[in-house]
């Protein structure tokens, strides 16, 4: 009797495990769109609009351009970039990703990365790099917070040779339409 007791466990056991160790399918969340600020190294500076391409791609473009005419000088700022986001986790609340991007600048990389040199004339800058990031918030209504950790060359487009190699950082807030 205790033999069949065991055996009977021991199916019933075994039938439960193998319920639970099938595998399921994964949840494919469908991306919906952004628009928001972002302050970013990699991908640029200003107002950011991301677009899902799939479930798993987005693309995502951020840009600025401010005008200061003052009766004593005249300056202006400009920042366009973008970013290519690949998701690796998705959940309802959050995301993680690879990305990779680029941007175009004239003020940020300078006061971010080259302050100690000595010049009165503003450069232009160009970066470019990859990192990883995440996505904070709702993946389909309401606010999302995001954040990134990049490691990107940034170079200057003028004469002056100013070339850096090395971490950068982006953050940034959004809303889901």
């Amino acid at each position: 009797m205790k033999k069949i007791i065991l055996l009977i466990v021991l199916s019933v056991l075994l039938a439960s495990t193998s319920l639970f160790s099938q595998t399921k399918k994964p949840l494919e969340f469908v991306g919906t769109k952004q628009l928001g600020l972002t302050a970013s190294t990699l991908g640029g500076t200003g107002i950011y609009y991301l677009h899902p391409i799939n479930e798993k791609d987005n693309f995502k473009i951020a840009g600025i351009y401010i005008y200061d005419d003052n009766s004593s000088y005249s300056d202006s700022y400009f920042s366009i970039g973008f970013d290519y986001q690949r998701d690796f986790y998705e959940e309802y609340t959050r995301r993680v990703y690879f990305l990779t991007g680029a941007h175009i600048d004239n003020a940020i990389s300078e006061d971010a990365f080259f302050e100690s040199y000595e010049n009165d004339d503003k450069a232009s800058f160009f970066s470019i790099g990859v990192g990883v990031g995440a996505d904070l918030g709702d993946r389909s209504k309401g606010l999302v917070f995001n954040l990134h950790l990049t490691y990107q060359l940034t170079k200057s487009l003028d004469d002056n040779d100013r070339t850096r190699v090395g971490l950068g950082a982006g953050i940034g807030v959004g809303f889901n339409f």
